[in-house]
């Protein structure tokens, strides 16, 4: 997670509308050094999906993340991907009911994979596509996995529980015990 001698990528911020509350969100998306200086190819993409209490700013200030693949990258450990940071809270706050997250699996699939899609050199098949989540993040990250098979090849649960009590909410639809 330090920051060392290598090619470095960058770090963007993006801003959307959630076409669900029409509320604006934003993601950070890391794109590998390669990105710059290889303008034809096209890259795997990872969603990487943040802890309760914190927003799509902790895998860059806390975790390094962007360091970390830099590092990984360099020494041939990790395949140059694209990886996005949002910020799992689609709150309609009109509705009292709705707990921290709001519909995270809507606004991924609906809003920030056709942006990232459109506005990134992306590979588009499910074997390029993967998802990852800490804590609260793992259970949104199961709950995507679950509601759309085919859509990402590989999901990572860190730290994490699937348990439906905890966010007071159905919106997971597949068959997790």
């Amino acid at each position: 997670y330090l920051v060392k001698d290598v090619p470095h990528g960058s770090v963007t911020l993006e801003v959307f509308n959630s076409s669900r509350t029409g509320n604006l969100n934003a993601v950070y998306v890391y794109t590998p050094a390669s990105y710059r200086t290889q303008p034809d190819r096209k890259y795997p993409v990872l969603y990487l999906n943040h802890g309760g209490g914190e927003n799509e700013t902790g895998w860059l200030w806390q975790g390094k993340i962007n360091y970390i693949a830099d590092n990984l990258m360099a020494e041939g450990r990790c395949r140059d991907m694209i990886i996005v940071m949002p910020c799992l809270y689609d709150i309609h706050y009109d509705i009292d009911e709705e707990f921290i997250a709001g519909d995270y699996d809507g606004m991924l699939v609906n809003d920030i994979i056709p942006m990232i899609e459109e506005r990134y050199r992306t590979l588009t098949d499910c074997d390029s596509r993967a998802i990852a989540g800490l804590s609260m993040g793992s259970y949104h990250t199961a709950c995507t996995s679950c509601n759309h098979p085919g859509l990402f090849a590989y999901t990572a649960m860190l730290s994490g529980s699937y348990n439906d009590r905890w966010y007071g909410w159905g919106h997971c639809r597949g068959g997790i015990g």
